[in-house]
């Protein structure tokens, strides 16, 4: 009943699963595999309250504004940011990309204690990205400011709803 872990195996720290307590071991995924040996948080369950806060921030407007956060989904997005403004708030990678050949580089580049590494399951409800590379940064939203004068041109985009639309615009 149930699944069956093999004693000879190391042991998955599982934060915030049912009923169980930090630092329980639980039995894992050939997929998990990969970063057993490191001390990175997995989170494997939807009553986690990191879960649920990401889930909010990426299917509210409102909670994003109330949070003072922003979600950037995707690889290039995430090598942008890091490139430009350092580290993120939050690191979230689904467990099938831990070791993808994009997000390696960039899971190098980041404080280890912002990594949380998100069972697929989960990851696919909060992410709008069908096909994409399971890979998310949770970061304070910048506050935005106009120069008083603008000398060249420019584009201003405010309450833009669909991605989409910014690239339609841009192109």
């Amino acid at each position: 009943r149930g699944a069956r872990r093999d004693p000879a195996s190391p042991p998955l720290v599982c934060t915030g699963a049912h009923g169980a307590r930090k630092g329980t071991p639980v039995g894992h995924s050939a997929r998990s595999a990969a970063f057993l040996s490191t001390s990175l948080k997995h989170v494997t369950s939807r009553d986690n309250a990191l879960f649920k806060h990401l889930k909010a921030l990426t299917g509210s407007t409102h909670q994003r504004r109330k949070a003072g956060q922003s979600v950037l989904d995707g690889v290039h997005l995430a090598q942008a940011y890091i490139t430009s403004l350092g580290q993120p708030g939050s690191c979230i990678v689904g467990e099938r990309h831990y070791d993808h050949a994009e997000v390696r580089p960039l899971l190098d580049r980041i404080d280890p204690d912002k990594v949380v590494v998100l069972a697929d399951a989960l990851f696919a409800q909060i992410s709008p990205v069908a096909n994409g590379v399971e890979l998310m940064f949770v970061i304070d939203t910048p506050s935005g400011h106009l120069p008083a004068t603008i000398d060249t041109d420019c584009i201003i985009l405010d309450g833009v709803q669909d991605a989409g639309n910014v690239g339609s615009i841009l192109r």
